[in-house]
């Protein structure tokens, strides 16, 4: 894009108006008292963004994730089991990381879908009798559990000391 200055129309308009275009706005004592200028902080304040339609941007928040909805993937059995094995070397207070389903309960289908959240922070509360697992204020079903990490959580294999990292 050309700028304006240099184009046609921009030194025409130089040309035309080249007298008066650095002078100063005229001011006077009547016209200042009509008309006080304003201070560029209220200024800043006239055109300032705002929103219009109270809560639209959330609304387009939900709708982008209802419609990027995925199924939930099962996990195989090897794959079952090196996750129960990760979860059994979480301990209360431990930070952990957890991948996981949240099924659209507004939409409910056949096969379930939703989105994999991932969440970070402190295990509160592991309970093999209700099988949930509990980071923060978010309990998580077992079955719905993806990925489990964190410091000092391992594969198996490295934790009973069959092999090495």
């Amino acid at each position: 894009m050309e700028n304006y200055k240099n184009s046609k129309i921009g030194q025409e308009t130089a040309q035309k108006y080249g007298d008066i275009i650095e002078m100063e706005r005229p001011q006077t004592e009547e016209s200042l008292r009509k008309h006080p200028r304003m201070t560029l902080q209220n200024r800043a304040k006239i055109f300032s963004p705002f929103s219009p339609l109270r809560g639209y941007d959330e609304q387009l928040a939900a709708e982008k994730q209802r419609t990027e909805r995925v199924t939930k993937r099962i996990l195989t059995e090897e794959e079952m089991s090196a996750l129960s094995d990760r979860l059994m070397q979480v301990t209360k207070g431990m930070t952990i990381t957890v991948r996981y389903f949240k099924e659209d309960t507004a939409h409910p289908e056949a096969p379930a879908v939703g989105n994999y959240i991932t969440l970070t922070g402190k295990a509160d509360r592991i309970d093999p009798v209700f099988r949930t697992l509990q980071v923060g204020d978010t309990v998580v079903p077992f079955e719905d559990l993806v990925e489990v990490s964190g410091e000092g959580i391992m594969d198996i294999d490295v934790y009973l000391g069959i092999r090495e990292e």
